[in-house]
Formats: C-alpha cells, sequence, structure tokens
C-alpha cells in the first residue's frame, strides 16, 4: 500500500543519514568543535571591546556615549537574532512551530523562474546594519572626540595654572634672596677687634654691649 511504501521510503532516508553521520563523524565532531571555538573567540572578542567602549565613556564622563552604546548592544542581539532566524527559515518546515519564535519581517517576495524568495529579512537587516553604523556609532564617535576634547582643553589649562604658580613661587623665592643678599650686604665686617674703631657708632656700641 501507499503507506508502507512510505514508511520504506522514510525508513531508507533515515539509515542513509544514520551511515553518513558515522562515516563522517570524525569530521563532523571537529567541525563542530572548530565552530564552537569560533564563537567563543568572537564572543570574547565582543564582550573585551564593548567593556573598553564603556571605560572610555567612563573616562570621558560621556553620558550620551553610554546611551549610544547601550543602543549598539540592542542592535546587534536584533541583527543575530535575525541572521539565525534567515539560516533557520530555510531548513524549517513551513508548519514547524519554532517559526514563531523567528524575527518578525515583512514579507517581499521576489519570482524568478518559478522561484520565490523573500527579500524582507534581508531588507530588515540592512535597515539595522546602516542605523547602527551610520547613526548611532557615527553620533557615538563625534561625542567620544567632543568629550576627549574637552578633557585635553582641562588638562591643558590644569597646566597652565601649575606652571603659572610655580613660576610665581619661583619669582618670589628669588625676590626674597636678593632682598636677603642686599641687606647682608649692607653689614660690615672686620677681621679683628682693632676695626671696631672703623666702624660706624651704631656697630661699634652693638659690638661693645656684646663685650
Amino acid at each position: 500500500s501507499a503507506k508502507q511504501r512510505k514508511r520504506i521510503q522514510t525508513s531508507i532516508v533515515v539509515a542513509l543519514i544514520a551511515i553518513v553521520v558515522a562515516a563522517c563523524w570524525p569530521m563532523i565532531r571537529m567541525a563542530t568543535k572548530q565552530l564552537y571555538e569560533i564563537i567563543c573567540v568572537n564572543f570574547i572578542i565582543y564582550t573585551d571591546k564593548k567593556r573598553y567602549e564603556f571605560r572610555r565613556c567612563k573616562e570621558y564622563d560621556c553620558t550620551v556615549g553610554y546611551i549610544g552604546l547601550t543602543v549598539v548592544t540592542v542592535l546587534d542581539i536584533l541583527i543575530l537574532w535575525l541572521n539565525a532566524s534567515t539560516t533557520l527559515s530555510w531548513i524549517t518546515p513551513n508548519k514547524s512551530f519554532l517559526r514563531k519564535y523567528f524575527f518578525p519581517t515583512p514579507n517581499l517576495p521576489i519570482y524568478a523562474h518559478g522561484f520565490g524568495i523573500n527579500i524582507g529579512g534581508f531588507f530588515v537587516l540592512w535597515l539595522l546594519s546602516w542605523i547602527k553604523s551610520s547613526v548611532v556609532e557615527r553620533f557615538i564617535a563625534k561625542r567620544l572626540i567632543a568629550a576627549q576634547r574637552f578633557q585635553k582643553d582641562i588638562q591643558k589649562k590644569k597646566r597652565r595654572e601649575a606652571r603659572r604658580v610655580a613660576a610665581a613661587s619661583v619669582t618670589t623665592e628669588t625676590k626674597t634672596e636678593s632682598v636677603i643678599q642686599e641687606d647682608s650686604s649692607d653689614i660690615p665686617t672686620c677681621a679683628d677687634t682693632d676695626n671696631l674703631e672703623q666702624l660706624p657708632q651704631s656697630y661699634h656700641n652693638s659690638f661693645m654691649d656684646l663685650d
């Protein structure tokens, strides 16, 4: 009967798939391992990049940068979801329950030579990528550059103020030393007590008081 033939065909297909999987299992395992390592490396690179960008925003005290990076992260998640949905839609049956978890895309079919393809997912992917790169990331870059320039201006002002204070301090010390040298140059000295008679009366009296 038709049911028996269908069961036999299904059994043959399943048996062929099992044979192919068993024969190619080492390659499948190696490919799976490499795919897992690639995903892990890309995830680490992505998280390190985001931490660096958030750290730069904290360094420049840029609140707008925080908001922009959060929007970029959300767009990255949406793009990943859309790519996964587009890839799985090629192998998932139309009546499968998994399709309700796919990214919602408009239905924009294009027919050529009797075959049709929905380009709604590609259009949404292009739109999200354009918003991310040409709008949000460019805006974040401009704000970070402005914050960096502002921080540099503040640092320059602080350095100029420190140099001015240092120069004023050096000038004050120089004036104090010159005054001390002038005062000390006005005091006469003598080699012995016989020269006391040649000194002014005020100095003579002071030396006599010491005696």
